[in-house]
């Protein structure tokens, strides 16, 4: 579920609904924080995924591959998942004891912010994170 947004001031931009849940699979924000997820919540997650939205094993194997990419490198990225002309780059942020408690996502229209495009904001996005992570875990000392 997006709690917040920031709107880029041009014409084209991407927008989410704020307040509505979302699938885990599809998009970066979700695959982000499933990456992180503790092993069995993932599991029954993607077994939820499956069933809701007939996720073939190849599909779901698929998943898991880009998941366990996703947290090796630090971050998920989307490309039409959710809506066929947005892309996404998302990072995890951390809270007490190093558990995930949200992410942050860029995103835009494909046009502008494919693939390629995305992973260009992907220092930027984990310098970020990193540091909100930090003021997080002195927050809850």
């Amino acid at each position: 579920m997006h709690v917040a947004q920031c709107e880029s001031p041009r014409n084209v931009r991407m927008t989410v609904e704020l307040g509505v849940f979302r699938p885990w699979h599809a998009g970066a924000s979700g695959k982000i924080l499933l990456a992180y997820a503790e092993p069995e919540f993932r599991e029954r997650a993607i077994a939820l995924e499956a069933e809701l939205y007939r996720l073939s094993p190849e599909s779901i194997t698929a998943l898991n591959d880009e998941l366990e990419q996703a947290r090796a490198d630090g971050y998920a990225i989307s490309s039409g998942e959710r809506n066929p002309d947005a892309g996404a780059i998302a990072a995890p942020v951390f809270g007490h004891r190093d558990a995930v408690i949200g992410a942050i996502s860029i995103c835009g229209p494909l046009s502008r912010f494919g693939p390629e495009e995305s992973i260009r904001f992907a220092p930027q996005l984990l310098s970020t994170t990193r540091r909100v992570s930090a003021r997080v875990a002195d927050s809850a000392r």
